[in-house]
């Protein structure tokens, strides 16, 4: 689409469209100021339309939310992350009383069995942590806002100050 048809220079079109003969400086001025309150409507709208298009391009991939969420809060440095969560399979431990033994390998078969904490066993309900710098301010609601407007329907989310 050719986007020239949003740029109006009002200042120009009075004139073009004012006969030759009219074309006094007196007669332009009183044009410009009846037409000056048209020109604050058209600013605020290519206003409101530069604002659209940058939420339109805004989707749920990563990349664009973190860059949503760095032109927000961090414009400068950039340093807010989204990072996926950690999901490991976890390695069940049962009692005496279940009669079912978990085999522990010895450290000379090189077949090492990890112990997961919660967090990092698929047990952790958020998909993605969004890690934010300690000094960066922001009020809680408003980045909750944000990310719940962008981001996929049943996606989980936390929030984590490094």
């Amino acid at each position: 689409m050719n986007t020239n048809i949003f740029n109006i220079d009002y200042g120009k079109l009075v004139k073009l469209l004012l006969p030759t003969m009219l074309r006094k400086p007196l007669m332009v001025a009183w044009l410009n100021a009846l037409v000056w309150p048209v020109q604050q409507l058209y600013s605020s709208f290519k206003k409101n339309r530069k604002a659209d298009l940058y939420r339109l391009k805004i989707t749920p991939q990563v990349v664009y939310l973190q860059r949503l969420l760095n032109d927000r809060y961090d414009v400068a440095l950039r340093r807010i992350k989204i990072i996926d969560s950690i999901y490991h399979d976890p390695l069940y431990i049962f009692t005496k009383a279940e009669n079912k033994p978990l085999w522990v390998k010895m450290k000379s078969e090189n077949v090492p069995q990890w112990l997961w904490l919660k967090s990092e066993t698929s047990l952790d309900p958020a998909d993605f942590t969004i890690q934010i710098p300690s000094d960066i301010n922001y009020q809680l609601p408003e980045l909750q806002g944000i990310i719940d407007s962008y981001k996929l329907a049943g996606k989980t989310y936390s929030i984590q100050t490094i």
